[in-house]
C-alpha cells in the first residue's frame, strides 16, 4: 500500500522528514520534496523549520544531521 502524502498534515510531514535524517540520510531540497509529495518550496520552509529545533547543516546543497562524535 503506498502512503498518501495528500492526507498528512505538516506535522506528520515533519515529523517522517527528522525520521529520514536520524537513518543519515542526506537529502537535497528537491529530494525532501518527492519524498512527502510536496514542492520544493515547502520542502525548504520545512527543512527550515526542522534546523530550528534540530541540529540540521545542509552542506553543498545537501541537508543532513549534523552529528557529534564521542571521543572518551
Amino acid at each position: 500500500m503506498l502512503f498518501d502524502w495528500l492526507e498528512c498534515t505538516p506535522s506528520e510531514r515533519a515529523a517522517r522528514l527528522a525520521y529520514l535524517l536520524a537513518l543519515g540520510r542526506r537529502m537535497t531540497t528537491a529530494e525532501v520534496a518527492e519524498a512527502l509529495g510536496c514542492s520544493e518550496r515547502q520542502a525548504r520552509k520545512l527543512l527550515n523549520g526542522l534546523s530550528r529545533v534540530l541540529p540540521l547543516t545542509c552542506i553543498k546543497g545537501h541537508w543532513q544531521l549534523l552529528r557529534w562524535e564521542d571521543n572518551s
